[in-house]
């Protein structure tokens, strides 16, 4: 869930199982809720309506992605925003439970937890680890029905709709820069405009590259063009650092000369035993030879990128997978059925640091 240009009139309906769970009173206020959550472009998952009480818990993800601060500081400088965003999300999808997931290495900041002290909030612990899996940190075990995660981003820009503020952007600046940090921005920014922000680079006549959000998933970005709005992370890395070479690596017809047929990504796959076999996708891709099954195999990636840490030949089957998906009909915006939950498959995040050649760029 993020926010987007609206693309429908009005939200769609509470439904009347929904409603009367929920009762008149707060009924009426989950419908204004929706409306203006629906206006300011923020969206939710076809299933939640299509199939009520199948929502377990919103759960709020305030862990970092590798080097990141982002998420961090939005949590330290507007707490009291987030915690409100989550409030209004839940009684708008009536999650019968919130949670926020913090990183087990931080320890909630005092006016966190006075904040959340009058509120039902529960505060789970996610693992230092890659992909970090906020649905499966502390409590979530007895967990009755789905989670649906969504990022501490998105629980900003729901705070703001109800105070009827600009939403926080921010965005860390991470890697080769003198000061790794996240930084305020309200306007357009390129990323040697950050750079400069964060005291320069280490070594000012080196040249680098700017990889944005995802170190994966992402997408190399000139350095002097001003960034999406939705940029949360910018790794400015050296020209020949390996994440770079791997981001400019031709897709599918070069699968067939350099996949290992390891299975190490699918080993790493947490969804190996729905289906999901990134091995076997990159395999008929290159041969142009799809079948129905790699494509609902495909439908299942969520995402999490552990598969192109693990992959030996420094191919990126996850960003692969993860766009085939995206290219079919309806897959993630109206699917009827929920996400699968995840198994738990994780990689701990000091080995797919240096497994992605981050290792060195992290501050103690």
């Amino acid at each position: 869930m993020s926010p987007s240009q609206p693309t429908a009139a009005s939200a769609p309906p509470l439904p009347g199982y929904t409603a009367r769970e929920l009762g008149p009173e707060r009924a009426s206020l989950a419908v204004a809720l929706r409306e203006r959550l629906w206006a300011a472009g923020l969206r939710w998952p076809h299933w939640i309506d299509a199939r009520p009480g199948l929502l377990g818990a919103l759960v709020g993800d305030c862990a970092d992605p590798p080097l990141g601060q982002s998420r961090a500081a939005l949590l330290q400088q507007h707490s009291a925003m987030l915690v409100e965003g989550l409030g209004a999300l839940g009684l708008a999808l009536a999650a019968p439970r919130l949670a926020l997931a913090l990183p087990a290495v931080s320890a909630p900041a005092p006016a966190l937890r006075s904040q959340l002290a009058a509120t039902q909030i529960e505060l789970w612990q996610t693992p230092a680890s890659f992909p970090a899996q906020p649905a499966h940190a502390q409590a979530a075990e007895s967990l009755a029905g789905v989670p649906w995660v969504v990022p501490a981003e998105t629980l900003a820009a729901a705070g703001a709709v109800l105070r009827r503020l600009p939403a926080p952007r921010l965005v860390s600046v991470a890697g080769v820069v003198r000061r790794p940090q996240a930084l305020a921005w309200s306007g357009p920014a390129s990323p040697r405009e950050l750079v400069e922000r964060a005291g320069g680079t280490e070594d000012e006549n080196a040249a680098w590259v700017a990889l944005r959000n995802d170190p994966l998933g992402g997408e190399l970005w000139p350095a002097d063009e001003p960034l999406p709005p939705d940029t949360t992370l910018i790794y400015i890395l050296p020209t020949g650092h390996p994440l770079a070479r791997r981001q400019r690596v031709s897709p599918p017809p070069r699968l067939r000369l350099t996949c290992l047929s390891c299975r190490l990504c699918t080993e790493l796959c947490p969804e190996s035993t729905r289906g999901t076999e990134p091995h076997r996708i990159l395999h008929a891709l290159a041969r142009r030879e799809l079948v129905p099954d790699d494509v609902l195999a495909a439908r299942g990636c969520t995402g999490c990128g552990a598969c192109s840490v693990a992959c030996p030949a420094e191919l990126l089957p996850g960003a692969i997978v993860s766009a085939l998906a995206e290219a079919l009909p309806d897959t993630r915006a109206t699917a009827a059925e929920p996400p699968p939950l995840p198994e738990k498959s994780r990689l701990p995040l000091e080995l797919a640091l240096r497994r992605l050649g981050l290792a060195e760029y992290a501050r103690p």
